[in-house]
């Protein structure tokens, strides 16, 4: 599946996070695309095995799941957009006995709309953010 479907894949966001064991997690995108896409993704669990595993399901704008996978500690999500709007990526974690570090990658082909940034060095050697709508500097601590 990985060879037909995520060969070249590169994700536009990823996130790392703590599930709690008999939790959930629900974490949101927005894809505006209004004719239908493929969005791919992938999910991991750390050390996951048969025992540290969870449960995904994706939820389109209007409620509808559109993407299940139950008691796997890595998969592939990939699915359809429906609409434009909302969509929901819940995890669930109601079997592993345990808390479990997650990371998912998301590409959802949505054209990037923020501007570039660009960083240099002033002559105190302070890192400073240059953007065409503002200058910034950030102190060396950060």
């Amino acid at each position: 599946m990985w060879t037909e479907h995520m060969h070249d894949f590169v994700p536009e966001d990823m996130v790392t996070f703590v599930l709690k064991d008999q939790a959930h997690k629900v974490l949101f995108e927005t894809i505006t695309h209004q004719i239908p896409r493929t969005i791919r993704g992938a999910y991991y669990v750390k050390g996951g095995n048969n025992v540290k595993s969870l449960s995904c399901i994706v939820l389109d704008p209007l409620k509808n799941v559109i993407y299940k996978k139950s008691s796997a500690s890595q998969h592939i999500i990939l699915f359809d957009s429906t609409v434009a709007g909302e969509y929901a990526f819940i995890f669930g974690n109601f079997g592993s006995r345990n808390d479990l570090v997650v990371t998912m990658a998301l590409h959802t082909y949505e054209e990037n709309r923020d501007e570039p940034v660009e960083y240099d060095l002033d002559d105190d050697g302070n890192r400073i953010i240059r953007g065409s709508n503002k200058e910034e500097t950030v102190p060396e601590e950060f």
